[in-house]
């Protein structure tokens, strides 16, 4: 892939448009309420994850009127948009606390050594339903909460060993998320920079997100 969005590049302007978004100071919430936010985030992506698994066995419970292929095709795009926000939001969590770009304490610097890292180190695993990583994510929001907390509470002594286990926690969601776009055939990198600018776009903002080789993605909904 010749397209790479770098995980520095994210952080930067991520961290500036949110600076905007909060009315110039990101310390308007608190790490709770930060934390509180990528969790909705990865809630929504399962929660369309759910819907998904309903369609594609022809359950009941989704209310669109749509035809299957519409439906299905709807839900990936919704997917990566979810998927998109989760990862926006998990860069955040590591800006506030003052942290590294997301996969700085693995080595990873951008989305194509992520999704590397995905095939490679968990190949064991790649074959599994998108719902073992859905619960995968649970786990590591769970674990990522419970650093977050830690972090907030800890001795100074202890705060760099905190400090670690907060990105640890983080790159593990991170992997867990890019699992789910995988399973779902979904570009990550396209995802993140299509709702990204959507969303400044939407709002009023200036920041805008470039794949390295100026490349602007398709929307999300044409990617998978």
């Amino acid at each position: 892939m010749g397209e790479v969005l770098h995980f520095a590049t994210l952080r930067e302007v991520n961290a500036a448009r949110s600076k905007r978004w909060m009315l110039g100071d990101n310390t308007l919430w608190s790490p709770a309420e930060w934390m509180v936010a990528c969790g909705g985030e990865a809630g929504e992506a399962l929660d369309v994850v759910k819907k998904t698994s309903r369609e594609r066995l022809g359950l009941p419970g989704n209310d669109h009127g749509l035809g299957r292929v519409e439906a299905l095709t709807m839900y990936a795009g919704a997917l990566g948009r979810e998927l998109a926000d989760g990862v926006i939001y998990l860069d955040l969590n590591l800006s506030v606390e003052g942290l590294g770009p997301l996969g700085a304490d693995n080595g990873l610097t951008d989305f194509n050594a992520l999704r590397n890292l995905s095939v490679t180190q968990y190949k064991p695993f790649v074959d599994k339903p998108i719902a073992f990583w859905g619960r995968r994510l649970m786990v590591a929001m769970g674990q990522l909460a419970q650093a977050s907390e830690n972090l907030e509470n800890s001795d100074p002594f202890y705060r760099a060993q905190q400090r670690a286990s907060f990105s640890s926690m983080a790159t593990l969601a991170l992997v867990a998320l890019d699992c789910i776009a995988l399973k779902a055939e979904i570009n990550l990198a396209y995802a993140v920079v299509d709702t990204f600018n959507r969303k400044s776009s939407e709002k009023g903002f200036e920041e805008r997100l470039m794949l390295l080789d100026g490349m602007t993605p398709p929307p999300a909904e044409a990617a998978e």
